[in-house]
């Protein structure tokens, strides 16, 4: 992840973002913490999923990632 992308990562609490995996899994998501200490570096956040009819609706059930598997970060 370049230094641009950490930043609109950080930038963007309780937003909805695209994070793309270093896989090229992309996904929405709402960061609600990125935790950025030496064990595990990773971000917080809830899945958000579109719906057919373009409405976005956001999961209750957080999940996490580590930093290190993420290749870029995207305004949706």
């Amino acid at each position: 992840m370049t230094p641009e992308h950490q930043a609109l990562l950080n930038a963007s609490i309780d937003q909805v973002i695209e994070i793309e995996a270093l896989d090229g899994t992309r996904f929405l998501a709402t960061p609600l913490f990125v935790y950025e200490g030496e064990d595990n570096p990773d971000v917080f956040f809830l899945p958000v999923e579109r719906l057919p009819d373009g409405t976005l609706k956001t999961a209750e059930a957080g999940q996490s990632i580590l930093l290190e598997d993420i290749q870029a970060v995207r305004k949706p």
